[in-house]
């Protein structure tokens, strides 16, 4: 397929962060590349001397020199003069050179620390920045890592539980935000005390989110329609600190040689061969502190995982393809359950009716997911079910009893989130669904056999995002046109537009497909 794609054309590929060292790997992919047309150019960048030897050419390497002192200060006081930030005074200006010339001329550095000065912005406390024992070290590694750590020493107790829960995720990974606060909330670590009690939990974290944002300790930020952050990174030292520091708070990387350590801690990443997955059972069996557990591309490891009746939370990374035909039933205290491209079969263990703590679902890419969503509602505290590319063809008609209408206070009601993204088999949306007062997200792009909304939906007063593209939706519900006053997003896709939408004074993004005539 590369071949198909590149034969013929000039292409520019650039090669971000490159660390495999083996010469025969780099030969046998540089071959695959070479069918292009004359002047293609490749692009590595790298921060190992011997990659940059294995995949050098006729042109050498080129080492990028550290910035100079003049260079740091200018990205720090950017962001430590920025509006909110300290006063630009010529005493704060003196100091702030001095903090810059113990950068190293590292770029990272410079814009830690011009942060760290924002968020602390009096005189005596850039004083302390500049006295402070890391700004001392003299290797380039140690000196990033000191100053990172710096910057989370200053956080507050709630904010460095949020942070060193990131490193239960790989290196380099794509974190979407929204998972990532609602496993926060699972893991009861938002909490109204840190953000006032007339916001919901998402809220909370949602701030609790930006803070790190501002710290740098997110970096590569991906946005959605809306202009919100959609997806994150970690820059690989700061993923470095979050997994130094999180023994503190119970949290492990655990691979085949440290079996044994299960017992020992709350959280853990899983990173096992199949040999080892066959032993684990008993081993977790003894495990009765484990409530929390990430697992990476592991199929023998999941099955397994739910037995372990104390768990709240099973997150998938990666691709898992596995038969569930576990006594699901018994995970009583489970609170957010990823199950992505898990096989169920008709047989009654699957059930998920028992799971009352249940917050968040994920079935993405699941096949005969009719057979676990048949107890769906009883689980009256869920707030986000994601059902994005699976084989769903109707939502069975107790999934409105998450309306949980016994709740007078919305911000702590149920169902917020529904995510039906590229169900192609969905035919129709629940009669009833405007008993779902509480939800804020309906995606149903994608869904190409669904051709009407029910004038239920125009109930939905709370929704924001509502987006109709690819499906069979003519005509918007004459009720979702006068009701629909929270509307940040619209995407009609080939749906009519109506001329009422001027009533809609909170929209802030709005798409439409014109017909071809």
């Amino acid at each position: 397929m590369v071949r198909k794609n590149l034969r013929g054309k000039r292409y520019l590929l650039v090669l971000d962060d490159l660390w495999n060292e083996n010469a025969e790997d780099w030969g046998k992919f540089k071959d695959l590349l070479g069918v292009g047309a004359h002047g293609s150019k490749i692009l590595v960048t790298t921060r190992s001397d011997t990659v940059a030897s294995v995949v050098r050419g006729l042109i050498p390497p080129y080492n990028l020199k550290c910035l100079s002192v003049n260079e740091c200060w200018s990205i720090m006081k950017n962001k430590a003069f920025s509006p909110g930030g300290a006063l630009e005074t010529p005493n704060m200006t003196k100091i702030g050179e001095e903090i810059a010339k113990h950068c190293g001329g590292l770029p990272l550095a410079a814009n830690v620390l011009g942060n760290l000065m924002r968020l602390h912005k009096t005189e005596t406390n850039w004083l302390l920045i500049l006295n402070h024992d890391s700004l001392k070290t003299i290797d380039a590694r140690t000196k990033i890592i000191s100053i990172l750590k710096l910057s989370y020493d200053k956080l507050p107790s709630h904010l460095k539980l949020c942070f060193s829960y990131c490193s239960l995720f790989p290196k380099d990974w794509e974190i979407k935000r929204k998972t990532l606060i609602r496993l926060w909330m699972t893991e009861g670590f938002l909490h109204p005390s840190h953000g006032g009690n007339q916001i919901s939990p998402e809220d909370v974290g949602n701030d609790h989110f930006h803070c790190l944002l501002v710290n740098s300790f997110f970096q590569d930020v991906r946005k959605n329609k809306l202009g919100d952050v959609k997806t994150c990174k970690m820059h690989d030292l700061v993923h470095d600190l979050a997994q130094s520091v999180n023994g503190v708070h119970d949290i492990k990387i655990l691979n085949s040689g440290e079996i044994e350590s299960i017992s020992e801690f709350r959280r853990l990443q899983f990173v096992f061969n199949e040999q080892t997955s066959e032993t684990i059972s008993k081993v977790l069996k003894k495990a009765k502190r484990l409530r929390s557990v990430f697992s990476l591309e592991n199929d023998h490891l999941v099955e397994r995982l739910l037995y372990t009746k104390n768990l709240h939370v099973v997150c998938l990374l990666g691709r898992h393809f596995f038969k569930v035909q576990s006594p699901i039933s018994k995970l009583k205290h489970m609170r957010y359950l990823d199950l992505s491209r898990c096989n169920f079969y008709g047989g009654h263990d699957v059930s998920i009716n028992q799971l009352y703590n249940l917050q968040t679902l994920v079935l993405h890419r699941c096949h005969d997911v009719k057979t676990i969503l048949l107890g769906i509602g009883s689980l009256k505290t869920l707030r986000h079910l994601d059902l994005s590319y699976s084989d769903v063809e109707t939502l069975p008609d107790c999934v409105v009893q998450l309306a949980n209408l016994q709740t007078l206070d919305l911000k702590l009601a149920n169902l917020q989130t529904l995510d039906l993204n590229m169900c192609k088999r969905l035919v129709a949306l629940p009669v009833n669904i405007g008993s779902l007062e509480a939800l804020r997200v309906l995606k149903v792009k994608n869904c190409i056999t669904l051709r009407v909304l029910h004038t239920d939906v125009g109930t939905l007063t709370r929704l924001r995002c509502l987006d109709l593209s690819v499906t069979k939706i003519k005509v918007l519900p004459k009720s979702c046109i006068n009701n629909l006053r929270n509307l940040e997003l619209m995407v009609f896709g080939k749906c009519r537009l109506p001329k009422e939408i001027k009533n809609w004074a909170k929209l802030r993004v709005l798409k439409h497909k014109r017909e071809r005539r």
